[in-house]
């Protein structure tokens, strides 16, 4: 491998690098030869943008939603995803473990039935993400509402519906995955992680922008594997209804479950059980904003009831066996981020500040996996359980001091009305300060990362507009 020389006229130099005895490059850089700002700034807003908007797999829309806000609904969430790709790979991984937790219960279901027909991981996707909605009859008086795998599976062996038939070949017409594109998409982040690695290799400078889109990218081909069954863009969902003489009502009846005590859809008794803290807290965030903020332009959650789509913001609670997998995808993109330390930067105070928001990045991650595997373990185990009435204590007195001095009454009746009066909804209130905190800490870290890969293309070393020969010949975006 070898380098191609850079030679942009009227080069000065005006500042130097706060890590090497180099001066930098100030102002925008043209591409005769080699590289320039712009085919920086082009093939990593390129690969970004393809990671982003291009791999997102979300719910389908409520029969009523206009363009403008399935447009808006998913910028939303490439916004999240560009300031949050692990946290979307979570997502994607609680619902690949979901559906492959429904393929395995529908085969133990269909195991020696006849013409039961194959029940496979893009059903599953399928109805979970509202691709599946039942009517009820009219003798109910409610309105049609999506139905998960769960909840289709204990229709089918209580005998209250027939099997569905929903066959793969409908959901792929239904489906508007391009495979021609998510090749491209394949082939663009291959090119531009060779390319940096083989800039590393060859001991040339990568800036601040190529070094948050190669850990951009880690976090994004995890998305992409676990929702590569999923269908995108699923516009119309299939409708399908009660066996004669069956309601909703005799339904929780026999079921024990109060007549008119749902929040969202009749049937979400089915697959409630005690909500984990990861969505208790995004939820309690998302309806302050909503209410107390008055944001409700931001979030776009259904407000009808029973719900006509499924909310995009449910995060699965993920396997103990998957743990691994989530820790990984989590701190390999804060600590790529990190391996940057000794970038170049146009000057000590950024390159001061870059490394303290990567660092508060990792460090925020890793302090949320300190709890992580006691919140997915049902049973707390015994050495736990004693730590618990050592710090338990403790922590209830810190609770009240900060209920006493810190917290007006005003906020705690505010965080008390947002859990519907619901137990499996109750929250720590100090708890719910640490989460705030501590993901605050990471989203302004996060955003100033983002400037700062944009405002330090103003000035760099020379060897950074310098190309690798034998990157040209390859297929590339």
């Amino acid at each position: 491998m070898s380098c191609q020389p850079f030679p942009p006229p009227g080069t000065h130099y005006v500042s130097y690098s706060p890590t090497k005895n180099i001066s930098l490059h100030e102002g925008w850089v043209f591409a005769p030869d080699g590289r320039g700002t712009f085919d920086i700034s082009r093939d990593c807003l390129l690969t970004i943008f393809l990671c982003s908007w291009q791999i997102l797999c979300l719910n389908l829309p409520a029969k009523n939603d206009k363009f403008r806000r399935r447009f808006w609904r998913k910028y939303l969430w490439t916004l999240l995803t560009v300031l949050g790709p692990e946290v979307v790979f979570q997502r994607s991984l609680g619902e690949w473990l979901l559906a492959r937790r429904a393929v395995h219960d529908f085969e133990k279901l269909g195991r020696g039935q006849v013409g039961w027909m194959e029940w496979t991981e893009t059903h599953s996707f399928y109805a979970n993400m509202g691709g599946i909605v039942l009517v009820p009859p009219d003798s109910d008086n409610c309105e049609r509402f999506p139905v998960n795998s769960a909840q289709l599976h204990f229709l089918v062996e209580g005998q209250y519906i027939d099997y569905p038939i929903v066959s793969r070949k409908t959901i792929k017409d239904k489906n508007k995955v391009d495979w021609t594109l998510r090749a491209l998409i394949l082939l663009q982040t291959l090119w531009f992680s060779v390319n940096c690695l083989a800039r590393i290799a060859l001991h040339l400078p990568l800036t601040t922008l190529e070094v948050s889109t190669l850990a951009f990218i880690i976090p994004a081909a995890g998305t992409s594997f676990c929702w590569r069954l999923k269908p995108m863009d699923v516009e119309s969902p299939t409708a399908i209804s009660l066996k004669p003489g069956v309601t909703i009502s005799q339904i929780r009846s026999e079921s024990d479950v109060p007549p008119n005590s749902w929040r969202e859809t009749p049937l979400e008794f089915v697959d409630k059980s005690k909500e984990w803290p990861w969505n208790i807290y995004w939820r309690y965030g998302l309806v302050f904003w909503e209410k107390k903020a008055n944001l409700r332009w931001l979030i776009l959650n259904p407000k009808s009831r029973p719900i006509e789509r499924i909310a995009d913001d449910y995060w699965p609670k993920p396997s103990l066996s998957s743990l691994p997998y989530l820790f990984f995808f989590h701190v390999a993109y804060a600590a790529i981020l990190v391996a940057g330390w000794n970038l170049d930067m146009p000057t000590k105070l950024e390159l001061r500040l870059w490394r303290i928001a990567c660092l508060i990045q990792l460090v925020t991650i890793c302090s949320a996996w300190f709890t992580m595997p006691f919140q997915i373990i049902d049973e707390s185990p015994r050495w736990l359980e004693r730590v618990y009435v050592v710090v338990g204590p403790v922590w209830n007195k810190c609770e009240e001091w900060c209920l006493r001095y810190l917290i007006s009454k005003e906020r705690v009746e505010t965080i008390k009305t947002l859990g519907w009066d619901d137990p499996d909804w109750e929250v720590s209130v100090l708890m719910l300060l640490v989460y705030e905190f501590t993901w605050g800490l990471y989203l302004v870290a996060r955003l100033y990362i983002i400037v700062e890969d944009f405002v330090s293309l103003r000035a760099m070393p020379p060897d950074a507009f310098k190309s690798v020969n034998w990157t040209g010949p390859w297929p590339h975006l």
